[in-house]
């Protein structure tokens, strides 16, 4: 049933507390919606924690810089700093991490 609906939060992460927009048109093509929220109802963003450090640190530079935002706590996951999940996903983490030449 799940991945009839990929956009419901498994109850593992019930948690995170976080919102998923799903908008469907049925008279436009769209890549991407605009939708306005109140910045004042945003009280963190965490950002992937695939993201490579030079980017994740830009990414935060650019948010800090937009009207509004620069009060939010931005920063990256500290998922892969977990050691159970490190543990548990073992290899496979080392693999998605690591450049292709293994260094």
């Amino acid at each position: 049933m799940l991945r009839l609906w990929p956009f419901l939060k498994r109850v593992a992460f019930r948690d995170e507390k976080e919102f998923r927009i799903i908008f469907k048109s049925f008279t436009e093509t769209l890549r991407f919606k605009t939708v306005e929220i109140d910045l004042d109802s945003v009280q963190k963003i965490t950002l992937s924690p695939w993201l490579p450090g030079p980017v994740a640190q830009s990414v935060i530079k650019i948010i800090k810089r937009i009207d509004g935002c620069a009060s939010i706590d931005v920063r990256p996951s500290s998922l892969l700093d977990n050691a159970r999940w490190r543990k548990a996903i073992g290899p496979e983490l080392k693999r998605a991490v690591l450049p292709s030449d293994g260094t």
